[in-house]
Order: structure tokens, then sequence, then C-alpha cells
């Protein structure tokens, strides 16, 4: 694979080129100096993360749900229960269960607090 570098730092060709030939005053391997060129591509951004040394990697890692909050969980669930599209199979699936409820809500026992404990 051919490398190419600016400022004493080489990656792959095709996860960057540098617009700052010239030494630009970064660590060695930050990766900063390559940030000048937009990426536009997922292959070039997922390209630029795996020749992140692992220390940046792990920083993204843990930084990532700030920058895409779609990874977030809650915001997650907010667009599924949002989610305006219907749902044949999910409703007549609620409504059997509320039907049978109706029927012999004995048939349905208490959530516990321990029902959420992990088992062992």
């Amino acid at each position: 694979m051919t490398h190419i570098g600016c400022c004493n730092h080489s990656f792959p060709q095709t996860a960057f080129s540098c617009a700052v030939p010239q030494k630009c005053g970064l660590p060695e391997m930050s990766g900063l100096c390559y940030v000048w060129r937009t990426m536009s591509t997922v292959q070039e951004i997922e390209a630029a993360i795996q020749a992140l040394p692992m220390t940046e990697r792990e920083k993204l890692v843990e930084d990532l749900p700030a920058i895409l909050p779609e990874l977030n969980g809650d915001a997650a669930w907010e667009r599924i229960l949002s989610d305006a599209r219907p749902r044949p199979a999910l409703m007549a699936l609620g409504d059997e269960i509320a039907a049978q409820f109706k029927a012999d809500p004995n048939r349905f026992s208490e959530i516990q607090d321990g029902d959420f404990d992990p088992r062992s």
C-alpha cells in the first residue's frame, strides 16, 4: 500500500491527503494535520478512523455518542416511538394481549422489582 506523509506523518494514501505539505508542528502521528482535507465518503472516514493510533480510537469511541446523537439509546427509542409508520403486526399483538387481559386479568401476574434482576 502506498503511503503519503506530511509533517513527518505517514498514512495510507487512500485515507488522507494533506493540504499543508510543510511541517505543521503537530505531534507525530496525531493525525491532526490530515483534517485539512474534507472527507466526503464513508469509506474515507472509515479509513481515517482505522489509521488513528489506538489511544485516539479509544477517545473517539467515548466521544461518538456526542458526535452522532443517533447512537444514544434514548434518542434511538425516541425516534422509534415518534415514528408514525403503521405497524399492523405489532398493533394486532397489542390488541390480542389487551383482549386476553380484559377476559381474565388474573392470567397476568403483577411485575415485581425482582423481575428486573439479572438471573444467576
